[in-house]
């Protein structure tokens, strides 16, 4: 009889852990200040996109916007092929204008001095511009109609060409192959160190590893997406003696598996008493 209690307590016991940890991890998994930064050049506007597809908008108006970066104040810095100038949206929608007089500016990325990189794709170059608007010349060979830029964690330029390849530009000015996309153009670098793609004939996003794999993250919803930023929460902690679940389920689990391991070893010795006596 004793031996039925102990292995009802402990079924009981593992039922309440798998709960907690299920119910956690779903909570981890729906973070609500990740997500993707579209530009979208049939309609003008500025949307929201989360990993799971759903898109929200953030601003309209905008002519002809090519490419959104995020600055370090959280706004989004968008490239206006129509309009020839650079502008500025804050998360509430306002616009406006950082420079005018530009020749077709493309791609936009930040560097860490919070400068805008700017392609130039009729140029085959890669322009700096400061926030004040002052624009000098960074690169001008080995690129085919630089569309999309982005800024990696190393100083290098992930460019996407108009001749749908993905290519890696080091400050120094040396070109390497990536992947082939289909018809770009927008990059965005996540936290994996991922490079986010528009797909613009497709209305699709994707996104690219390192290697070179191309997967889908949504092909709806979308009209005509040509720039991409990524806003999201800084990468987790390495994992530490192999364990492979990332840091924060660990602990948010941590106090509750010690807390059922109480419960357990309570009900242990409640069931000895009661057998001795």
């Amino acid at each position: 009889m004793a031996k039925a209690r102990v292995l009802i307590v402990s079924l009981v016991v593992f039922t309440f852990i798998l709960l907690l940890a299920s119910s956690f991890q779903a909570q981890v998994h729906a973070n609500p200040d990740e997500y993707y930064v579209v530009v979208e050049y049939g309609s003008g506007e500025l949307s929201r996109v989360t990993p799971a597809g759903t898109v929200t908008l953030i601003a309209s108006g905008l002519s002809g916007p090519l490419h959104v970066a995020i600055d370090s104040s959280g706004n989004y810095v968008v490239t206006e092929d129509s309009s020839n100038r650079l502008s500025r949206v804050t998360p509430s929608g306002t616009i406006t204008t950082i420079v005018s007089g530009l020749n077709g500016p493309n791609g936009i990325a930040i560097d860490t001095s919070g400068n805008y990189i700017v392609a130039d794709q009729n140029g085959n170059k890669l322009f700096r511009v400061t926030p004040g608007g002052i624009v000098t010349l960074i690169t001008g060979s080995d690129l085919s109609g630089p569309q999309g830029v982005v800024v990696d964690g190393s100083g290098n330029y992930i460019v996407v060409e108009d001749n749908t390849q993905l290519s890696r530009v080091t400050p120094g000015g040396t070109v390497t192959f990536i992947a082939n996309v289909y018809s770009g153009p927008g990059v965005a670098i996540d936290n994996s160190g991922n490079y986010v793609v528009t797909e613009q004939s497709c209305n699709q996003l994707s996104r690219v590893t390192p290697g070179g794999a191309v997967t889908l993250i949504t092909g709806s919803d979308l009209s005509r997406p040509t720039g991409v930023a990524f806003r999201g929460e800084p990468p987790a902690r390495p994992p530490v003696g192999g364990i492979v679940m990332p840091t924060n389920k660990l602990e948010i689990l941590a106090p509750y598996l010690a807390l059922a391991g109480l419960i357990a070893a309570v009900s242990a010795v409640v069931v000895v008493k009661r057998r001795r006596t």
